[in-house]
């Protein structure tokens, strides 16, 4: 386990974020749970002696509820009508008791819709507000946020930008320990304390040094000024920047307001902002406002102690190394000499870093997989949806026992059974309103099915015609099935490929439309995996889809026949037996239900009759791609 109590550019981090509330928003790249858990500790000392509050710890994640996180409905008491308090629960703990809660996610890109909106809501907020089950209530959070998320573009992308736009500090695990800096034995003790029981109130990182605590401490009744330089300084980091927002901004302001009370400063310069953008790994708009920023390693001059903060005053030499950096004399208060070599620091053998994260802001570069709308449940669109389908996200109130919440249900009814008249036998009474059915997230009700013949794709333009598809497929936030016949990337040769996933978002499908064409085009065994699809999709249970829209975008020439794709291996002269093999397996498609069979097929000037014979066979309609250019050829 290592000791990150030596990072002192990590702990100049978290010690901003424990004395300024608008940093209390952590969010760390590719970090375990175990790892979470050590800088969750050091957090929890310093959050401690900022606020002289006891620091509670608690887990929000993908099971996280409307009731988790604000209580259930109040319950009368059992003897005299007197209120009982709501059940325990997340958010209502603190309101009412001095206490500081740590709220830890595991893993950002998990996390549940109902935990994503309280976050948007509440990281940063001065008030809270909450209306519930005739509640009003209004209270100041005292909270603190440190979550966990993998930096790869798959899992940035597929969290909303409000959420991570609320996170000021961004940590890099990979920039604090760097995997080579980690002996085998480390990794096994970070193993046995993650399979600790109860470990997210386990303190496994060392207490911090009295030298730490007593900064913090000093730092906490300090003040500091403001000066027009730094405000210029700040502007310059945000002026050319392409995902521009306010939060980024007033960030890197408030961390350089607190790194200067932390380092004894009377006064925020344009220093402390550059110390600020690199702690943050930002950089300057200009190269000329870069050539301006002093040498980290050049001789600095500590300041003298100033106490007037008068516009007029003479300019502040530059910045020293942060004052637990300097040699003890000039600690102790010794005259400064004339010269200053201030050595390497022997306790940062290999966590020397100004960056607490060499990339803070990910989500600027990384390729949305996300819907337009992540925090919105979509609305039911097809009669065919079916109100007990779709995972349990909670319970509420019902008329019916349709889908009904037996436990629910049961714990409404007896908090009733003191105030009701019992039965002879003692058996609990029901009414009406003790009935609860569950409330279930949104299923896909639409699915795209996709079939896309590699061979078939050249001069003509394939990508507009299927753009309106993709797009009702977007906006319905359909499933998808791609279907892909002809692929240089295919298994085998002689077989096609299919490719599912829940959503047109998924990197998978992106990929799967910048395929070269293959050798073969087993067009029969497509349309066979594609029947096979069909039949899982519209017959699996609950989760059955409503309506599939088929769209092939071939030519019909089929040239492998389906026995030679299930066997992997062609054993006579091929001739038209594809072809035969296609139109056998279309037309068990057009005889489902429910699919709706549309062919798109490029101009070709030999067996044009194919596309026409698989739309009819398909029972759907034939739609021909214009040609890219007058001078097209034929394939």
């Amino acid at each position: 386990m290592h000791d990150l109590t030596e990072n002192t550019t990590l702990l100049d981090g978290l010690a901003c974020a424990a004395l300024d509330p608008g940093l209390r928003s952590i969010l760390v790249f590719d970090a375990s749970y175990a790892d979470l858990q050590q800088i969750a500790a050091l957090l929890a000392q310093m959050l401690a002696g900022t606020t002289d509050l006891p620091v509670e710890h608690a887990l929000l994640g993908s099971a996280s509820r409307d009731d988790d996180l604000w209580g259930y409905l109040p319950l009368p008491g059992s003897g005299g009508g007197e209120a009982v308090k709501p059940f325990a629960n997340l958010f209502s703990r603190t309101r009412n008791s001095d206490k500081l809660q740590l709220i830890i996610i595991p893993d950002l890109s998990r996390l549940s819709l109902v935990a994503a909106r309280a976050a948007i809501m509440l990281i940063g907020a001065d008030v809270a507000h909450l209306e519930r089950h005739g509640q009003q209530e209004r209270w100041r959070p005292r909270l603190c946020w440190l979550a966990a998320c993998s930096s790869a573009d798959e899992q940035i992308g597929a969290i909303s930008p409000h959420l991570l736009d609320r996170f000021a500090l961004r940590l890099g695990w990979q920039d604090i320990v760097p995997p080579t800096a980690r002996s085998q034995q480390e990794r096994r003790a970070d193993l046995l304390t993650a399979m600790q029981p109860d470990s997210a109130n386990v303190n496994v990182s060392p207490p911090l040094a009295p030298e730490q605590c007593q900064r913090i401490r000093k730092a906490r009744q300090r003040d500091v000024t403001v000066t027009p330089a730094a405000l210029e300084r700040i502007t310059a980091y945000t002026a050319d920047m392409e995902h521009y927002t306010p939060r980024r901004e007033i960030a890197l302001a408030r961390l350089a307001r607190t790194l200067a009370r932390l380092w004894g400063h009377d006064e925020m310069s344009a220093e402390h902002v550059e110390r600020a953008a690199r702690m943050l790994g930002l950089h300057a708009a200009s190269q000329a406002q870069e050539a301006d920023q002093p040498s980290a390693s050049a001789p600095q001059i500590p300041p003298a102690p100033q106490t007037s903060s008068d516009p007029g005053a003479a300019p502040q030499p530059p910045l020293p190394e942060p004052e637990h950096m300097l040699p003890r004399t000039l600690q102790d208060g010794a005259t400064t000499p004339s010269v200053l070599l201030v050595p390497e620091p022997a306790h940062l053998p290999s966590f020397a870093s100004d960056m607490l994260a060499s990339q803070p802001y990910p989500e600027d570069s990384a390729p949305v997989a996300r819907e337009a709308a992540s925090l919105r449940m979509p609305a039911h669109r097809s009669p065919l949806a079916r109100s007990d389908s779709g995972p349990i996200i909670g319970v509420e109130q019902s008329e019916t026992l349709e889908d009904l919440a037996i436990v629910s249900t049961i714990l409404h009814a007896a908090m009733f059974r003191a105030v009701r008249q019992p039965s002879e036998d003692g058996r609990l009474r029901f009414l009406t309103s003790d009935l609860r059915h569950y409330r279930r997230g949104v299923v896909p009700e639409h699915m795209l099915m996709l079939l896309l013949d590699y061979t078939a794709l050249r001069d003509c333009d394939w990508q507009e015609a299927l753009l309106p598809y993709l797009h009702s497929a977007y906006t319905d936030r359909a499933s998808i099935a791609l279907v892909k016949v002809g692929g240089e990337d295919a298994p085998h040769l002689l077989q096609a490929e299919i490719v599912s996933a829940r959503s047109l978002l998924v990197p998978q499908i992106a990929r799967a439309f910048d395929v070269q064409r293959g050798g073969a085009t087993p067009l029969a065994h497509g349309l066979d995996l594609a029947l096979q699809m069909l039949h899982k999709a519209l017959q699996h249970g609950r989760s059955a889809v409503g309506l599939v829209t088929f769209v092939a975008l071939t030519d019909g020439r089929g040239n492998v026949p389906l026995a030679a794709s299930r066997h992997r291996k062609v054993t006579t002269i091929v001739t038209r037996e594809g072809i035969e093999d296609a139109l056998h397996v279309a037309l068990k498609i057009g005889a489902l239900k429910r699919v709706e069979s549309v062919v798109l097929h490029p101009p070709l000037t030999a067996c044009t009759d194919l596309p026409v014979r698989l739309a009819w066979a398909l029972g759907g309609r034939c739609e021909m791609i214009p040609p890219r250019n007058d001078g097209w050829e034929a394939q």
